[in-house]
């Protein structure tokens, strides 16, 4: 099972005090897991991949660790006045599966949008991106893939996967 830690980026920001747990349905217990979707994504098309991940987070079929949304708060002062804005992200990117088998799953920014709506919530900004990685429990090293057309393949985000859980200590 994963620790609810907040790390650096999330798919996720709401800004209401109603945000626990992420409005998605529930994971069924017969929906694939992570391994199972990248199989079966593996082959298709961009278009059609980023169809059937739409699909599987229209489903719930994302991890329990994702729905416990946590709280950043961001402090600006105007003319003399300080203002806290709270908001609630997700606890890390966007994954589909279960909380033992998922697969973080990078997006077109349309795909991101469409879950993000779906979820009533809105893509981070560039402040909300800083202010997450300041309140994020626990900084992973970045560990970036190197640029080109084999970046986008579900071979190199399974191999982006295996790199962040070495971090977490899973492997």
């Amino acid at each position: 099972m994963r620790l609810p830690h907040l790390i650096a980026l999330a798919l996720c920001v709401v800004s209401t005090t109603h945000a626990n747990p992420l409005p998605l349905p529930a994971r069924q217990t017969n929906a694939p897991t992570g391994s199972e979707i990248a199989a079966a994504i593996r082959s298709l098309e961009p278009r059609e991949r980023e169809e059937r991940i739409f699909q599987e987070v229209a489903a719930g079929n994302v991890p329990n660790f994702l729905r416990t949304l946590k709280p950043v708060s961001l402090t600006n002062e105007i003319k003399g006045f300080t203002h806290v804005l709270t908001v609630y992200v997700t606890p890390d990117y966007l994954a589909v599966g279960g909380d033992t088998s998922f697969l973080r799953i990078p997006l077109k920014p349309m795909t991101a949008q469409r879950i993000a709506d779906l979820a009533y919530c809105s893509l981070p900004t560039t402040k909300l991106v800083d202010a997450i990685w300041n309140a994020a429990d626990l900084k992973l090293t970045p560990e970036p893939m190197p640029p080109g057309p084999a970046m986008t393949t579900v071979t190199a985000f399974e191999q982006h996967q295996m790199l962040i859980e070495k971090q977490f200590g899973f492997l």
